[in-house]
């Protein structure tokens, strides 16, 4: 296979240290493979952050479980463009190994066991959502240079405009404080419902759309209950993010 597709796959779950910014690196993520198709849930350490994730990938049927994905990012640096990837159970009933070679370099990859997953993430229903609007690659280069601008930021406002079908993107929003804002506006949305404004962890969405730029189509969408929907396709892949809102201090 190609190295690509697998740090690809495993990058749209980690996000770049999303799932385990607040711990140690080790997180038990539980990959289940049918017929070509990796499939992943699974949230955020601090519960934020739901990925639902199928990719297209030429591994084995099964389950096999990560323990530390970014030290698996880190290995796969090692190796030339094309892959070989096998699965085994080394002196356990659950596959325990995974063995990564090329022409001239070979790995061996310590997997966690099943039992130390603590959450496989599930969303109990879809939510219903109250706006709509179809994700551009212009929109998202805003978006990241404005988080960028105002780097200590740690949250953004979302506030709907049914007269404009606009949604304003608030980084830093703070109406009753006096302090550096950024607005960045999304065009083409469906309102269906306004309400006030939802805040959402900047750096999880951020993480979000810089390992997604590759879809074919994406929406994004949002509950008034307090949830955001980013649903991304592509060539090989599908994923579904949920991000849950959290009252300002």
């Amino acid at each position: 296979m190609k190295k690509a597709d697998l740090q690809e796959f495993l990058n749209k779950f980690y996000l770049g240290g999303v799932l385990t910014k607040d711990g140690p690196d080790w997180m038990a993520i539980p990959i289940q493979v049918e017929s070509n198709v990796a499939k992943v849930a699974t949230k955020s350490g601090d519960g934020s952050l739901l990925s639902i994730i199928d990719y297209n990938l030429p591994i084995p049927d099964g389950e096999f479980v990560i323990g530390n994905t970014k030290q698996l990012l880190s290995i796969l640096n090692a190796f030339d463009s094309d892959v070989q990837v096998e699965l085994k159970k080394v002196g356990q009933k659950y596959v325990n190994v995974l063995n990564i070679s090329d022409e001239n370099v070979s790995a061996t990859v310590a997997l966690a066991d099943p039992s130390q997953v603590d959450d496989r993430g599930s969303l109990k229903s879809e939510p219903s959502l109250d706006v709509t609007f179809p994700l551009k690659k212009d929109f998202v280069d805003r978006f990241t240079k404005a988080k960028k601008a105002l780097s200590d930021a740690t949250m953004f406002a979302v506030i709907p405009d049914d007269m404009k079908n606009e949604i304003d993107f608030i980084v830093n929003h703070s109406p009753d404080n006096n302090v550096n804002t950024i607005k960045v506006i999304a065009t083409g949305a469906t309102i269906t419902t306004e309400f006030e404004p939802l805040y959402f962890n900047v750096a999880n969405a951020v993480a979000v759309f810089q390992e997604n730029t590759e879809y074919r189509e994406a929406t994004v969408g949002f509950s008034a209950q307090g949830l955001m929907v980013v649903h991304f396709k592509g060539e090989d892949y599908e994923a579904k993010y949920y991000l849950k809102s959290y009252k300002r201090d």
